[in-house]
């Protein structure tokens, strides 16, 4: 009988190793598919949720298109996503929100090498800023610190 360090000349183990080999091989081709298959489901679903917030987004319901853009979002990250909710958060009020989502893309863009698209969200981006309200809080001593303790 051999040790598992010496060689294997017995013509069974070396089946049993080739077939072991090739059972994982096989196993991890299968993973990879199954990845793949899922990817290619979220892919997908997000372009339906993204379809059904255009659609809703071209009727004007700009509530209702929002939650579709922040679903597919939810499912695949993609830039042009990010774009259209920075719009539909802009055509419902939330200024602070599509200013974000607009610096988001600003970034994404200049990160892809697409100038055009980080030029438009960035135009965006500071004609809201011009529209945000902040709020600077000045401390003049500072505060011991405190501890909260239960009664």
């Amino acid at each position: 009988m051999t040790t598992p360090l010496e060689p294997c000349n017995n013509l069974a183990m070396r089946t049993l190793r080739v077939f072991t080999f090739a059972l994982c091989c096989v196993w991890l081709w299968t993973g990879a598919s199954t990845a793949r298959a899922q990817e290619a489901s979220e892919q997908a679903a997000a372009q339906a949720l993204f379809d059904e917030g255009m659609r809703l987004f071209n009727e004007a319901q700009y509530p209702a298109a929002c939650e579709k853009f922040e679903a597919s979002l939810a499912q695949v990250s993609a830039m042009g996503t990010r774009g259209k909710l920075a719009e539909c958060y802009e055509k419902i009020g939330r200024s602070a929100s599509s200013w974000a989502a607009y610096r988001e893309v600003a970034v994404l863009a200049k990160r892809a090498g697409q100038p055009d698209r980080e030029r438009v969200a960035t135009e965006r981006a500071a004609r809201l800023e011009a529209t945000l309200s902040l709020s600077l809080i000045h401390i003049s001593e500072p505060t011991r610190p405190t501890r909260a303790s239960r009664m």
